[in-house]
């Protein structure tokens, strides 16, 4: 009995081509086109997960990835606290060396703050980053806190209570990044005091303990007191006010004083006439 050859690699089963070729060494990555699988097959691959993710951090590398450019912001003498935190939050994103920190910021100077740098340029030579933001604070800093301190003594308010919780919040959240031990009960009666008389009372009875729940009872006091005004605007005046009648003209003429002559004395009767 003949033995049939054995099936080569271009004659398969059923007619279907065999390829033979070696899985090369990068099989098993994603690629972007997918293959039709023969039927009856199945394929134990799956996609490798990418060691990479669509933030810009690495798995393996904690380092961040390209960062987008930053402005760095410059400064003039106006809030140095805010300027401050902004630097180290540049240069702690760039992985900026902290050695480099101090020379950075002093090209950043304007105005006051940049005269103020030749000053004493000879001891930010040597300086390290604490040292030089001390400095800048007790340059700049107390000015600015004094001055955020008479704000808040003389701010009241002046149109509504929108506005005004506005111009409050910016003013404590300023102090607050001098002082973080003040207690939060002399903020909220500072506002109450400045509050309108009229809605100050109001919201004085309620006592309220946070400045968050003063804002919002001034608020809901403000939208009632409203209609309220308006009603009043449109009453008369009260109190009763004692107005003098109008004086009351006398029509009937004397014959006299129709014709232009002497007024006529007063008539006597008959008997007075002729006694």
């Amino acid at each position: 009995m003949e033995r049939l050859p054995a099936p080569t690699g271009a004659d398969g089963p059923a007619g279907h081509c065999v390829e033979t070729q070696h899985r090369d060494a990068g099989f098993g990555s994603v690629l972007i086109h997918t293959h039709i699988l023969v039927k009856g097959a199945y394929s134990h691959s799956s996609p490798s997960p990418s060691n990479h993710v669509a933030s810009g951090f690495s798995c393996d590398n904690p380092m961040p990835g390209k960062l987008p450019k930053l402005h760095f912001h410059r400064f003039d003498g106006d809030n140095p606290k805010l300027w401050i935190s902004r630097c180290e939050d540049y240069f702690e994103m760039y992985s900026v060396d902290s050695s480099y920190w101090v020379h950075l910021a002093l090209n950043q100077l304007d105005g006051p703050a940049a005269c103020w740098s030749q000053s004493v340029a000879k001891r930010l030579k040597q300086s390290s980053w604490s040292e030089f933001s001390s400095m800048l604070l007790e340059r700049f800093g107390r000015d600015q806190q004094e001055s955020l301190i008479q704000q808040l003594y003389h701010i009241r308010q002046t149109t509504t209570i929108a506005d005004y919780v506005e111009r409050f919040s910016e003013l404590v959240d300023q102090l607050i990044a001098y002082e973080h031990s003040i207690d939060p009960m002399y903020y909220t009666i500072r506002f109450i005091d400045g509050l309108r008389d009229d809605i100050c009372s109001t919201v004085l009875m309620q006592r309220p303990s946070t400045l968050n729940t003063t804002c919002s009872l001034a608020l809901l006091q403000e939208e009632v007191a409203i209609p309220v005004r308006q009603r009043d605007s449109h009453r008369p005046e009260q109190g009763f006010q004692w107005k003098a009648p109008p004086p009351i003209e006398d029509t009937a003429a004397t014959p006299g004083a129709a014709s232009g002559g002497q007024a006529a004395g007063p008539r006597l009767s008959g008997r007075q006439a002729h006694p």
